[in-house]
C-alpha cells in the first residue's frame, strides 16, 4: 500500500510539535549549572547533555504520516516513507532481556530511614529517594522498546541511540511544555498499584483520601509554582485541582502548574529555574539533592533528568525522565524511587518502588521487580 503523508509548511502550519531544533536529553547532574548541588558522582552511562541538532520530524497520527521541517529533511522523509515497509508485531524478534540480582532492601530501607531522620531534624520536608536495579540487555531496545508502547504506551514514551548507548523511557510525567509565552508543568506524587476488578476502585480511592499523599503533591506543586515564578510575569503562576492520573498498571495524582513567561524570558530561562525537576528532588530543593547525594551509592545519570526538545520556533517540551532504562553495550540500569515525607513509611516506599518497576521491568524481561508483601490495610 501506498503510504499517505502530508507535508508541513514549518512556519505557517500550527499543530505540529517540532519541525526544527535540538532534541535529546539533559542529565540529573546536569542541575549543578542552575542549582546549587553536590559534584556529579563517576558511576554514570551518558554524559551532562545529549542535546542534537535535527532539521525535522515525521509524526505518525493514526495512519497518516506528518512530515515538517527543511527541505531537504522533507524531502529524504518522503524517500524513506516509501521505502518503509509495515512489519507486524508478530513479525518482531521475541526480545527477553533478564534481571540480574537487585541490590540488598535493607540498604533503600536504610536510606528512606536516613531521610526520615534529616526530616525529623528540620533539614527537608520531602526527599526523593531511588534505587538502581540493573539488566540484562534484550537483543535489540528497539524491538524491545516497541514491545513495551504495546503494553504500556505512555504519554511520553521516548528511545534515544546515540555511539552504542541507549535511553529507553516510559515517562507518564511532563516537566516543561513551553508554547508561545505559555509554560505548562505537571508534577505527579503519589502511586498506588492498579489491578482489575473492584480492588481497582480501593486502590484509587486510597490515593484520593490519602492526606499522607496529598501534603506530598502539595509540597512539590508550591515548588513547581516557585520556580516558574522566577521566570513568568507576576499573578500569572496558578495549580490546578488535584487529579487522579490512569496508567495502565498504576494511579497517580497529579497537577498541573501553569504562567505566562515575562518580557525577554523564553523555553531555556524556563528550564533552568525548574531544573532538576521538583517531584523528584524534595523540599526545600538544594537541601534535598544534597541528601540525595549522601543517600544513593550511585549517580542518577538521565534518570530524574529531561527528555525532549527546544523548537527553533522557541517552543519547547520535555518530560522528567522516571520509568526510564540508560544503556551501553555491556550494561543497563533502572532507577526506581519515592518521595519521602515525616509519615513514610520504609516499608511501604519499597514497595512503592516496585510497583513503578513492574511495567517496564515486565515488558523488557518479562520478569517482576522483586518486592515485598504490600502492607496490609488503607494507607493514610
Amino acid at each position: 500500500d501506498t503510504v499517505r503523508h502530508r507535508l508541513l509548511d514549518a512556519v505557517s502550519e500550527d499543530g505540529h510539535p517540532f519541525s526544527g531544533g535540538v532534541m535529546g536529553f539533559v542529565s540529573y547532574e546536569a542541575g549543578r549549572f542552575s542549582e546549587m548541588m553536590p559534584a556529579p558522582k563517576a558511576s554514570r552511562i551518558h554524559p551532562d547533555i545529549g542535546l542534537r541538532r535535527y532539521d525535522g520530524s515525521l509524526v505518525l497520527d493514526g495512519d497518516e504520516w506528518w512530515i515538517a521541517g527543511s527541505s531537504a529533511f522533507c524531502r529524504k522523509a518522503e524517500v524513506l516513507l516509501r521505502q518503509a515497509e509495515d512489519v507486524s508485531s508478530k513479525e518482531r524478534d521475541v526480545v527477553q532481556g533478564r534481571l540480574m540480582p537487585p541490590p540488598s532492601e535493607e540498604e533503600y530501607l536504610r536510606s528512606v530511614q536516613v531521610a526520615l531522620e534529616h526530616i525529623e531534624q528540620g533539614d527537608c520536608y520531602q526527599v526523593n529517594v531511588a534505587r538502581r536495579l540493573s539488566l540484562e540487555a534484550p537483543s535489540s531496545w528497539v524491538s524491545a522498546y516497541l514491545h513495551l508502547r504495546e503494553l504500556h504506551p505512555a504519554s511520553f514514551g521516548a528511545i534515544l541511540h546515540a555511539c552504542g548507548e541507549w535511553v529507553i523511557s516510559n515517562s507518564p510525567e511532563l516537566f516543561l511544555r513551553v508554547k508561545g509565552q505559555k509554560v505548562h508543568t505537571a508534577p505527579i506524587k503519589g502511586t498506588r498499584p492498579r489491578c482489575d476488578g473492584p480492588s481497582a476502585d480501593v486502590s484509587r480511592d486510597e490515593l484520593v483520601a490519602s492526606s499522607k499523599e496529598r501534603a506530598e503533591l502539595t509540597m512539590i506543586v508550591d515548588m513547581a509554582r516557585n520556580d516558574l515564578s522566577r521566570v513568568c510575569r507576576p499573578g500569572s503562576v496558578s495549580a490546578s485541582e488535584r487529579e487522579i492520573l490512569e496508567l495502565p498498571t498504576l494511579f497517580h495524582a497529579q497537577q498541573m502548574v501553569t504562567g505566562v513567561l515575562g518580557a525577554g524570558r523564553d523555553a531555556v530561562d524556563a528550564f533552568a529555574a525548574s531544573f532538576p525537576p521538583a517531584s523528584v528532588t524534595g523540599a526545600p530543593k538544594v537541601k534535598a539533592m544534597e541528601l540525595i547525594d549522601g543517600l544513593e551509592p550511585v549517580g542518577r545519570g538521565v534518570y530524574t533528568g529531561a527528555i525532549g526538545f527546544f523548537a527553533d520556533g522557541g517552543d519547547a517540551c520535555f518530560s522528567v525522565a522516571i520509568r526510564t532504562v540508560v544503556a551501553s553495550e555491556t550494561q543497563a540500569h533502572l532507577h526506581v524511587g519515592s518521595g519521602i515525607v515525616a509519615d513514610s513509611d520504609p516499608q511501604q516506599e519499597l514497595a512503592e518502588s516496585g510497583w513503578k518497576a513492574q511495567a517496564l521491568l515486565f515488558a523488557l524481561t518479562g520478569e517482576h521487580p522483586p518486592q515485598r508483601p504490600q502492607a496490609q490495610g488503607k494507607i493514610q
